[in-house]
């Protein structure tokens, strides 16, 4: 697929963003990330079966911004390009595939990721 040669997550993004909210935020922000993700892939779906652009723009814009904020790279780079795909004549389906694709994979390295940054700098929260 077109966007599999970019990183899924920025490492350095997300060490920033620990040492901006610290482990307990961040760990608490990637507990949201995958529902996230998951309510904007679901108005993505609603809007592509029924041909409502500005609903998968919206969504797509969306889940744009909750990307750029954990540096998911490739599910940023997707999300651009069905935005722009919507806004324009663009047939969606395969975006919308790739979508599902980028957004799964990212989804499931989020926590782990931040929980072993979390662990590397010795900033994990404490049971």
């Amino acid at each position: 697929m077109p966007f599999d040669d970019l990183p899924l997550l920025d490492t350095d993004r997300l060490e920033a963003l620990l040492q901006a909210v610290g482990a307990d935020a961040l760990g608490a922000l990637a507990n949201r990330f995958g529902p996230s993700v998951d309510a904007d892939l679901d108005r993505i779906r609603r809007g592509s079966s029924t041909d409502d652009r500005p609903l998968v723009a919206e969504a797509a814009h969306s889940l744009k911004g909750l990307a750029v904020t954990f540096g998911a790279s490739r599910l940023q780079a997707v999300a651009r390009a069905l935005q722009m795909g919507a806004d324009g004549s663009a047939d969606l389906t395969s975006l919308v595939a790739e979508m599902e694709d980028a957004a799964a994979s990212t989804k499931g390295a989020v926590v782990p990721t931040v929980a072993s940054l979390g662990a590397a700098t010795g900033s994990s929260p404490k049971d």
